[in-house]
């Protein structure tokens, strides 16, 4: 009963702060705080996988420009590359062709487009946001001499500068515009596809090396064969770095793709079917609060090295949960959860710790002056303050009274203070051989004391520790004589059997003491032994007889008990008993 109320104690103020922790967490996430960082770790999730077949890179690399001649290139040079092309391939070309160059070349690259499956790029130059719609405007589109089909290349940028999304399609005020991609995509399946407005999260999942790539000047000099190219899709786009065509992508964490890449992807996941969004904000804060109370309960529940390993445990399978999410198509957060789970713990771990301190006060208030420090520190050990309330026990003791004899007709030749001094050294002495032998202090009754064994710690020989504590008080008496030229004395009574022990008091004031028939057998003891004598009941006598040599005084009346007392003086221990 008592563990149970202590857990349901743990239990409350662990759930108490792990609601608390949730709660702050959770205005934290919806803040936006720590966003940056969840970004990076989800950037991580992005890992490279072989690109389509289907896909070709056609790359305006360096060593194209160096064949070809300095960029740009005529229109001409186009319009020869067209005709290197197989009719059956789609062609997405992203390139600029938003002013006009040599008439002639024009009409070169205009008539090699015609009757050909190609898209040529658009770029909107800023965007509007009307009622929660974006719309793009001032567009630029390739001349109209080419008249060729063309999509919007443009991506979204974060703050962070990296492009994690796309918009399949815009609004403009002369409808709705599809992009690059999606156009490149309708054109090799040869059907019309969802043209969704607004932020798609793009799944980056190739390199430039994942896909099939030749450069611009190997197509244009023949150097391909045509049959590599037949029914496939064409990418045409600049890799060179000096025609900075290029975007920082969440791949392997942060990789710099050049744009005609970053295209390649948009169309691959296109063209798989494939989709990637955000995990609902109403799923992150359930799990925020899921994940707190769960580290809750397994603090109020277990050691908290186990606790700490169970918690690493459910960080580790929410990432790989978080991983397997990721795979499927959802990003997951994955910081606010990881949070919520150490956060917790290191929160109730350190309100724990704060209860029990003050526990170990109180419970330290309560014992600290009972027993020696290092019983009062097992007591502390052992014992919970759900146990040192108000209430009792009926538990086997053993009680020892110790009076002084004939104080009370000395302390009557001495001045006040000279009496406190006095007894106070002689009580000092006394509660040392208490303490020496593990003992309670219970309480001081004017010139007497009252010890307990065996309680609030268990102790297998109780009625021994006792015996060995009085015959050490009798010891110390003679000595503090000897040192003092003093004549006292003291009688001792010892007695061994039930009793209700524990907190006896108010919340405000609490006493720890044993009441009941054996502890007033052992005073009766007490009062009837002579100065310098230890006298024991049967009781204590035979848990003692192998290890203390005793005298048997015989059946004695006791006050307030119908039967007499058989009753033994203990002269001393013998060596096996000095041992224990």
């Amino acid at each position: 009963m008592r563990k149970a109320g202590l857990f349901k104690n743990k239990l409350l103020l662990a759930l108490l702060l792990a609601i608390f922790t949730a709660l702050v967490l959770s205005a934290l996430f919806e803040a936006g705080f720590l966003y940056s960082i969840q970004l990076k770790i989800s950037d991580r999730l992005y890992s490279e996988k072989p690109g389509l077949r289907e896909i070709v890179i056609v790359k305006i690399d360096d060593e194209s420009i160096q064949e070809i001649g300095r960029w740009p290139w005529s229109r001409r040079v186009f319009a020869e590359f067209l005709q290197k092309i197989p009719e059956s391939a789609v062609i997405g070309i992203d390139v600029s062709f938003f002013e006009k160059s040599n008439p002639e070349d024009d009409e070169l690259l205009a008539q090699a487009l015609q009757g050909r499956k190609a898209i040529l790029a658009e770029e909107f130059k800023s965007f509007e946001s009307i009622e929660g719609r974006l719309y793009g405007k001032e567009k630029l589109s390739p001349i109209e001499e080419l008249d060729a089909e063309a999509g919007f290349v443009n991506l979204y940028t974060d703050f962070d500068g990296v492009s994690r999304s796309f918009p399949p399609a815009i609004k403009t005020a002369e409808g709705i515009e599809k992009g690059f991609a999606l156009k490149i995509a309708e054109k090799f399946l040869e059907t019309g596809l969802a043209a969704s407005e607004g932020k798609k999260l793009a799944v980056f999942s190739a390199s430039q090396e994942s896909f099939q790539t030749y450069g611009f000047s190997e197509v244009l000099g023949g150097k391909v064969d045509a049959g590599e190219l037949e029914g496939k899709i064409i990418l045409v786009g600049a890799t060179a770095p000096d025609l900075h065509d290029e975007i920082i992508s969440p791949l392997n964490g942060g990789t710099v793709m050049p744009g005609v890449i970053a295209h390649a992807n948009i169309l691959q996941m296109l063209l798989k079917n494939e989709s990637l969004s955000k995990m609902q904000d109403s799923e992150v804060l359930a799990i925020i609060f899921i994940f707190a109370i769960a580290v809750a309960l397994l603090l109020a529940r277990l050691k908290i090295w186990i606790a700490g390993i169970a918690s690493v445990a459910l960080a580790i399978g929410f990432l790989a949960f978080a991983v397997l999410r990721f795979e499927n198509g959802v990003i997951m957060n994955i910081v606010f959860p990881a949070l919520s789970i150490f956060a917790t713990f290191g929160i109730v771990s350190a309100g724990f710790y704060v209860m029990e301190e003050k526990q170990k006060q109180w419970v330290k208030s309560i014992f600290g002056k009972y027993v020696s420090e290092s019983v009062a520190k097992e007591i502390l050990e052992k014992t919970s303050a759900d146990e040192v309330r108000l209430g009792g026990s009926r538990k086997y003791v053993t009680i020892l009274f110790a009076d002084i004899r004939g104080f009370t007709s000395m302390s009557e030749k001495l001045q006040p203070e000279e009496v406190v001094e006095l007894l106070n050294t002689y009580l000092s002495s006394m509660t040392k051989c208490v303490f020496e032998n593990k003992g309670t202090l219970d309480k001081y009754i004017g010139d007497a004391i009252m010890a307990v064994f065996n309680a609030p710690l268990e102790q297998e020989n109780h009625q021994l520790l006792a015996v060995k504590a009085a015959l050490e008080m009798q010891k110390a008496v003679a000595e503090l004589n000897a040192k003092l030229g003093k004549s006292l004395q003291y009688g001792i009574g010892v007695n061994s059997g039930f009793a209700v022990v524990g907190n006896i008091g108010s919340e405000k004031r609490l006493e720890y003491t044993a009441i009941g028939d054996s502890v007033n057998t052992a005073s009766r003891l007490c009062g009837i032994a002579e100065g310098g004598q230890v006298l024991a009941s049967l009781e204590t006598f035979n848990a003692v007889k192998d290890k203390a040599l005793a005298k048997k005084i015989g059946s004695l009346k006791v006050k307030n008990r119908k039967k007499p007392v058989m009753v033994f003086q203990i002269l001393e221990l013998k060596p096996e008993g000095l041992k224990d």
